[in-house]
Order: structure tokens, then C-alpha cells, then sequence
């Protein structure tokens, strides 16, 4: 009996292990080069946004610009996409935005910068954290097969920490991935299109909004 007991223990055990344990990303599986889209927003051209990723030395950066908005970002990830550092630039309502942030382990250091005020970023991360600007491409990253679900949580200091739930749809020509992420006061859907074959890349992205991107070419 005391024998039946332990194996059933331990059987409970590895299951709530296994319900623990970190969803896993590569981002080997992601395509280097420079990869441009047609953004629109409900239907209204915002001229090309181009998208990079790079190995550099073991770990990823990846890049994007889109100048007709005024906006660029750059994130460092290493290949589990464990966040290294993050900064952006844009147009925000008071003016000029930048943002940077260093991860350190659980601990993100930073600042935001708007309309000549400076605001300092401390957090700390617990369980599985995803750099919000590469939250599309983690999705291409993740080993998670088709109808299996992805659940971490991304950050932005503008909004702090927020839970991100993931689908993996394969199809005949494409692997779709459906994800939400649950702001404090809304949820916003993403749908990226992807190629199913790796190295992979994005074909096409629809974000909240009416906002889309499409990918028009391919650079080295």
C-alpha cells in the first residue's frame, strides 16, 4: 500500500511539473535578414516597415523601422528568448518617445523618456517573460505544436507586466498563430501568418485596430 501511495504521489508530482514547466523557444528557428511589409490601417497605406533579425555572437537582435511613423525599436534576446535589452523610439501624445531597458536576470532596469520628462523603470520578472516588441516572433520561436497553447507574460514599462495566451494553428501552406495579450483595462488580438518550414518568417501580421502588415520582399 505505502508503495502503491508513493508511485501515485510522485505521478502527481511529474504531472504538476510538467503543468509548470516554462514554454520553450529557439530562436534559431527564426530566418536572418531584412524582411519588408505594407502596413496599412484600415485599408490606409503607412508606407513599409522593415523588420531584421541578426545572430550576433550567441544571442538575436532584432530591429524595426518604419519611417512614414516616425518609428523604430531594437530588442536583444538569447536563443531561449530570455529578454537582454530593449529600446524604442516614436511619436507619443506629448511628443518625442524614446524608452530603453536593460534585463538583468529578474531584475529590468531602464528609463522612459517624453516631452523632457524622464521617468526611471524597475521591475522585477517572475516566471516566464517575454520583451513585448518581439512578442509575434517569440510565437515563431516557440518548439509548441500545432493545438498546443503558449502562455508567458510580456512586458512594456508603459504598461508593466501582462499575460500573453498563444495558439498554434498548422495549415497545409502556413502555421498560424493566434495570441491575446490582457492589458489592465483591455485585450488586444494578434494573428501572425508564418511559414511552417524553418528558418521561418512572418508573411503577414493583423493587430488591433484594423492594423496589418504584409510582406512585400525579402532582403539578404
Amino acid at each position: 500500500m505505502k508503495k502503491a501511495l508513493m508511485i501515485c504521489a510522485l505521478a502527481v508530482a511529474a504531472l504538476a511539473v510538467a503543468a509548470d514547466a516554462p514554454p520553450a523557444f529557439d530562436a534559431a528557428k527564426l530566418k536572418e535578414g531584412r524582411f519588408i511589409y505594407r502596413t496599412t490601417l484600415r485599408g490606409e497605406s503607412l508606407g513599409e516597415t522593415a523588420l531584421e533579425i541578426r545572430r550576433v555572437g550567441a544571442n538575436y537582435r532584432i530591429t524595426m523601422s518604419a519611417p512614414e511613423i516616425a518609428q523604430s525599436w531594437q530588442a536583444e534576446v538569447d536563443r531561449s528568448f530570455a529578454p537582454i535589452s530593449a529600446s524604442l523610439s516614436m511619436r507619443g501624445k506629448k511628443g518625442a518617445y524614446t524608452m530603453a531597458l536593460t534585463y538583468r536576470g529578474a531584475k529590468i532596469t531602464g528609463e522612459e523618456r517624453e516631452a523632457g520628462v524622464v521617468r526611471p523603470v524597475k521591475a522585477f520578472a517572475k516566471g516566464v517573460v517575454i520583451d513585448q516588441r518581439v512578442d509575434w516572433a517569440s510565437m515563431m520561436a516557440s518548439n509548441a505544436s500545432a493545438g498546443e497553447s503558449i502562455a508567458v507574460r510580456v512586458f512594456d514599462p508603459s504598461t508593466g507586466f501582462s499575460e500573453m495566451l498563444g495558439k498554434v494553428t498548422e495549415t497545409p501552406s502556413e502555421l498560424r498563430l493566434d495570441y491575446t495579450i490582457r492589458k489592465r483595462d483591455h485585450l488586444e488580438e494578434y494573428t501572425v501568418h508564418a511559414t511552417r518550414e524553418t528558418p521561418r518568417y512572418m508573411l503577414r501580421e493583423d493587430m488591433p485596430n484594423g492594423l496589418v502588415s504584409e510582406l512585400i520582399r525579402i532582403e539578404p
